[in-house]
């Protein structure tokens, strides 16, 4: 009985070793499968990003929620709303919408996630006249590829070599870009042995393309200070990845697209902060964003070399000057505030890395090492711009920095901001054009201002003139006009104070007054059809210039 005894539990070991082991490898291969193909956590992350949704519905939002201060949402003014909505409601303003979020949306953001919703790449203050046109706008960053399809070829692939080398996979269209699991796993294991030897703790390599759009977009300070973040940062990703449905294929394009046209690098005097390929280029290294393209769209990133030794130099430089920028995104700081051999030496070990790999050509590889990195030593040029063409503008900028609390223009012109003005661009632009023509002595003397005690013998040039129009309304008066001819950042109108020390002075505005008292009677007496169609009183021949300071005043 004893011997039936011991050959049962035997038997029954073997059973339940093969058991367990048969169940290992269904797991292990169930692991594996998904690992590859993510069609369950494509299934679990559409079923919850479904629910996440939001309208935007009449009056305050009793489920608003708003983001902790992160690079992205200070500098588009979303983590301050509650601040600017205060300020605003205290001068009399009101919510007339806002964001109703769903209960889902409310869950994932209560949990400690961020909001999943379509981000924009592009932001800045745009600023609109009584039509409902653009008086004023500004787009940062400014140079951005507008299609995936845009990007040099050679550019992506040597970003996700870099950074993310499963990411395009289309075998896989349900994968999930948030996680890159053998990346992940060296990472992982990187990261305890420095722990448990001792050392410093740094690993990278670890971070998708997706995980690290949201790292600098919405973790505090763009950086990852814990385990608990990461976690958080590829939730965010996840849900932010299957927003779309359980396909990913048109997302992970877009993941590339955004990083290319968002990721940080640094500031730089005349410009501030740096974002994207587009301006990286710019700012550092003053190449045009759309010939750098061109020209390495040329480059075949397989096997073609140009046998015109010029083209492919040019193109060695510029695509060593691109890589520098996607190697830099790390430390962006560090690298372009120290010595620039760090960088070339980081680079040039980047290019026999893709040479060997075969994302590059041998001879763009030598080329490119032949080439020197030479970064811009002086600020940033600032583009030409005409004080006199965006007095109206700035007059409005910055009466809204006042509203929202003492805010900087520069830091005003990246809210992710509309403003309704009631300036009137086409008068503005009709008024702006007439003072300063009034500045040559033909259009002085034309309009009347070279008669005794004007002109006669002074120079036109030097006059400075200024103008403002109110429309009264039934309620209250709106602005329409207002600019001058001094081609100064100071606005004569509001900036500036008439000083009535010298009876010239008082002869001034005691003429201005009698001109207006004139017009008046004249002009009020038109309705308004005939005040649009241009109609005027005997005498008076140009309501906006030949003889509106002589014929209509006499």
């Amino acid at each position: 009985m004893r011997e039936k005894w011991a050959s049962f539990f035997f038997w029954f070991k073997i059973v339940l070793a093969s058991s367990v082991l048969i169940l290992l490898v269904v797991a292990g291969l169930f692991v594996a499968q998904e690992m590859r193909t993510s069609n369950y956590q494509a299934r679990f992350f559409a079923g919850l990003a479904s629910k996440a949704t939001y309208t935007v519905g009449a009056g305050p939002s009793p489920s608003i929620r708003f983001p902790q201060s992160a690079p992205y949402d200070d500098r588009l003014g979303y983590a301050e709303l509650p601040v600017f909505l205060g300020k605003l409601q205290t001068r009399d303003f009101k919510i007339v919408k806002q964001a109703q979020i769903s209960k889902g949306m409310a869950e994932i953001v209560d949990a400690g996630y961020f909001a999943p919703y379509l981000e924009k790449t592009q932001s800045g203050l745009h600023i609109l006249d009584c039509h409902n046109d653009s008086l004023f706008q500004e787009r940062y960053p400014k140079r951005v590829f507008e299609r995936f399809d845009d990007i040099a070829p050679i550019l992506v692939q040597s970003l996700l070599f870099i950074e993310n080398r499963e990411l395009l996979d289309t075998r896989y269209p349900e994968r999930n870009p948030a996680v890159e699991w053998d990346r992940l796993a060296n990472a992982v294991l990187v990261k305890a042995r420095s722990t448990i030897t001792g050392g410093n703790g740094r690993s990278s390599g670890g971070s998708t393309l997706a995980t690290q759009i949201e790292k600098y977009r919405h973790s505090s300070e763009g950086r990852t200070s814990s385990v608990r973040e990461k976690l958080q940062q590829m939730v965010s990703a996840a849900l932010r990845a299957y927003q779309q449905g359980e396909d990913t294929s048109a997302v992970r394009r877009q993941i590339v697209l955004s990083y290319m046209n968002t990721m940080p690098l640094s500031a730089k005097a005349g410009f501030g902060e740096v974002h994207g390929l587009g301006d990286g280029l710019w700012v550092w290294y003053g190449r045009d964003f759309n010939e750098v393209n061109r020209i390495l769209k040329n480059a075949d990133a397989q096997n073609g070399a140009t046998h015109d030794s010029h083209t492919l130099n040019e193109q060695a430089q510029l695509y060593k000057q691109s890589l520098s920028l996607l190697i830099s995104q790390r430390r962006p700081s560090y690298y372009f505030d120290a010595d620039e051999a760090d960088l070339e030496q980081l680079t040039d070990s980047h290019l026999r890395l893709l040479g060997s790999a075969g994302v590059i050509t041998p001879a763009l590889r030598d080329a490119a090492l032949q080439a020197k990195l030479t970064r811009r030593a002086d600020r940033v040029p600032a583009a030409a711009v005409s004080f006199v063409t965006q007095k109206a503008a700035n007059a409005v900028r910055t009466n809204l920095a006042g509203l929202l609390g003492g805010s900087r223009l520069y830091d005003l012109d990246r809210l992710d901001l509309s403003v309704a003005s009631t300036l009137d661009a086409p008068v503005q632009t009709a008024v702006t054009n007439l003072l300063r023509e009034l500045r040559k002595p033909a259009n002085a003397a034309a309009a009347g201002l070279s008669a005794k005690q004007l002109l006669g013998r002074g120079d036109p040039a030097k006059v400075v003139y200024s103008f403002t129009l109110y429309e009264r309304g039934s309620d209250t008066n709106y602005l329409r006009v207002q600019t001058d001819n001094f081609d100064q950042p100071l606005n004569i109108n509001e900036g500036t104070k008439l000083d009535l020390g010298s009876t010239a002075k008082l002869r001034t505005l005691v003429t201005y007054l009698d001109i207006m008292a004139k017009l008046h009677p004249r002009l009020s007496v038109l309705d308004d059809a005939q005040l649009r169609a241009g109609s005027r009183p005997a005498g008076c021949p140009d309501a906006l210039g030949g003889r509106l300071f002589s014929g209509c005043a006499r």
